[in-house]
């Protein structure tokens, strides 16, 4: 037991200091505008689940292809949360990432078109709130937003959860993310009196709590 809590814990660090790997190597800086102790304190609650629940699947996985699954899936999504945290995107590369690596441990014995149809379908849904949310408006005012509410890097984000979890977890991972942030929008309004369509939400965490919360009822589920 204690062989899987350290590794539980030493998989979470790899998911963080891959997190500064990516950052370092495409020469990107922070710029997030959140206070330090704010950005750490969100930094420090994804490492901690992220870590419980590594330990979990080490601990009650039903099967190998289960526990690679959801540990591949729990350091890509994470990867999406510390990303979007500090810079305030979602790099496309966790996109292209999950499309290879979120279905490969099931290649023998599962179907996995659910997990191309789950990050497919995700895509076209975020697609279209993207068309329909940013652009049609700008669109009609002629006035172009520098930092919409919602851009690529939320495509990105969500069709990467819909292909590690697949349909129709896929699908509840987006309503999730959708309901946790417009929560998140809510409380910032109300503690900084700001007009709710002004808040702007970054998704990378609440696409990371969706999946993490989907995960975690996948495994009490005898997954």
């Amino acid at each position: 037991m204690i062989a899987k809590v350290v590794l539980g814990i030493v998989f979470a660090s790899i998911d963080l200091k891959s997190t500064g790997l990516i950052l370092h190597f495409s020469n990107e800086a922070s710029i997030s505008s959140r206070s330090r102790s704010k950005t750490t304190a969100v930094t420090a609650f994804v490492f901690g689940v992220t870590a419980v629940l590594n330990i979990m699947f080490l601990t009650h996985s039903q099967s190998t292809p289960a526990l690679i699954h959801g540990i591949t899936t729990l350091q890509i999504v994470s990867i999406v949360a510390y990303y979007d945290l500090l810079t305030g995107h979602i790099p496309a590369l966790t996109l292209i990432c999950a499309a290879i690596f979120g279905w490969m441990p099931f290649l023998l014995n599962y179907q996995i078109n659910l997990f191309l149809i789950g990050g497919l379908s995700n895509l076209l849904i975020a697609l279209i709130i993207y068309r329909f949310g940013v652009l049609y408006p700008q669109k009609s005012t002629q006035k172009t937003d520098k930092f919409p509410a919602f851009g690529y890097g939320d495509i990105y984000g969500l069709g990467a959860i819909g292909f590690l979890l697949g349909f129709p977890a896929s699908f509840c991972g987006l309503i999730l993310t959708l309901i946790f942030s417009s929560f998140g929008a809510l409380v910032t309004s109300t503690t900084k009196k700001q007009a709710y369509l002004q808040i702007r939400v970054r998704l990378g965490v609440y696409m990371f709590l969706a999946a993490a919360l989907i995960l975690t009822f996948m495994l009490f589920n005898g997954y």
